[in-house]
């Protein structure tokens, strides 16, 4: 539709780093933030992945503070994997992963060789970036994904440009190819606008 927001690509260029704030002060007040996700199972291993992103994250003295979907299929791991986020630096926003996972998507990209068991589906939990109006800006990050450099220019220029509603990046996926780009985007490394409006009609 004409009147849908504009999306963007994101760079490669980073910017000077403009120095680190500190976490505690800036998460309930600042405009944008770092996102990741812990989803599904919650277990050990995701957890230290995510950990060791965000660690890393962190070496490029980013401006803005970092925040953690949080989506536990056994609901009762959520309180204490909050509670270490929270000691890591991290904010948590506990979502119902099981409202968003409720219709399993298929397709030839929904299960990898011989494991029929693996699913995307958890995958469905980031939609709940839209939901979260409370920021500006969303940067989300997949945490199998090492962030080396200063990217504080991205969550920036969607700051600056209220009309662009979203930036993906060009990884050389298929999924944005001409032909599917319109309806497909890899959200590996994604930044959203979060809108009510757009979030009930995902």
């Amino acid at each position: 539709m004409s009147s849908a927001p504009a999306a963007a690509v994101l760079g490669s260029h980073a910017r000077p780093n403009a120095g680190a704030t500190d976490a505690s002060s800036s998460m309930q007040d600042s405009p944008a933030a770092y996102a990741f996700a812990i989803l599904g199972r919650c277990d050990a291993m995701l957890e230290a992945q995510l950990i060791a992103s965000t660690t890393i994250l962190n070496r490029t003295r980013p401006r803005f503070p970092l925040i953690s979907l949080v989506g536990c299929e056994d609901p009762g791991k959520n309180a204490a994997l909050c509670r270490r986020l929270q000691h890591a630096g991290i904010r948590p926003v506990v979502i119902d992963v099981g409202a968003l996972t409720s219709k399993p998507c298929r397709g030839k990209y929904w299960d990898f060789g011989r494991n029929k068991n693996y699913s995307f589906r958890h995958t469905m939990g980031k939609l709940a970036l839209w939901n979260l109006t409370r920021y500006q800006v969303l940067l989300f990050i997949d945490s199998d994904a090492a962030v080396l450099r200063n990217v504080d220019h991205i969550i920036e220029m969607m700051l600056g440009r209220p009309e662009v509603g979203h930036a993906v990046a060009v990884d050389g996926c298929p999924t944005l190819s001409a032909a599917a780009a319109s309806s497909q985007i890899n959200t590996g490394v994604w930044a959203v606008r979060p809108s009510q409006t757009a979030y009930r009609s995902l």
